[in-house]
């Protein structure tokens, strides 16, 4: 019999801060701060429908391939299919392969089992060889790792860091970063701190080689 939803989120928050314990970062402190914030005797249903996206496909297999921590990996199997998963970005267009691959799921959000309109905290799931281009965001991000192999690339240098499934990676505010996904679909628990009411910006060269900054339309759910 499945576990009261509260209980769900409960014990994948309380794994999750125990994970970043682990990672023994004092950057990490003001994000274990806030996630013991989270109010999970506030956690409600939200709407859960059969999902079409393509990336989709790839969370079963993401979910058996998890190989952090196993209290936080077997929190993240309990309380996965209690989520929906989808996207802000367009299937077609400019940002196409983003908006085909890639798809992220609130736990604690606007639009999370927690509705909470001061944090973001869920997953994230990564289809196989995607490439989410340079972009920033006001907000504090990390990414904790759980399955699959990415290659995390800041500023306009090239230079890649790759987080292996246990491992955490940090952007701080308006950092630009990309992210590269092997041939394996990555899922990461994700958390944002600060202001991220802000749109998140990409940037991209123009025909001089110079970098530019574009804000996309996107409507984030």
């Amino acid at each position: 019999m499945s576990q009261p939803l509260p209980r769900l989120v409960s014990e994948f928050v309380d794994s999750f801060v125990a994970a970043l314990a682990v990672v023994a970062d004092p950057a990490l402190k003001p994000f274990i701060d806030d996630l013991r914030g989270v109010a999970a005797a506030q956690a409600k249903p939200i709407e859960i429908r059969a999902s079409d996206h393509p990336a989709v496909r790839f969370l079963d297999s993401a979910l058996g391939a998890q190989r952090a921590e196993e209290r936080l990996c077997s929190a993240v199997r309990a309380i996965a299919p209690e989520l929906c998963f989808g996207s802000s970005y367009a299937r077609e267009g400019k940002l196409a392969a983003i908006g085909q691959g890639m798809v992220w799921s609130e736990i604690a959000g606007p639009n999370g089992l927690v509705r909470d309109p001061s944090r973001r905290l869920g997953l994230m799931l990564l289809a196989p060889q995607l490439h989410y281009p340079l972009h920033g965001h006001v907000a504090d991000e990390i990414y904790f790792v759980l399955s699959g192999t990415l290659a995390v690339e800041h500023g306009f240098d090239g230079k890649r860091v790759a987080p292996a499934p246990g491992g955490c990676y940090r952007t701080p505010s308006g950092q630009a970063h990309a992210l590269h996904v092997g041939d394996e679909p990555v899922l990461l628990v994700y958390c944002w701190i600060g202001d991220f009411s802000v749109p998140t910006w990409f940037h991209e060269r123009d025909s001089a080689g110079r970098w530019q900054t574009t804000v996309p339309d996107v409507v984030r759910r």
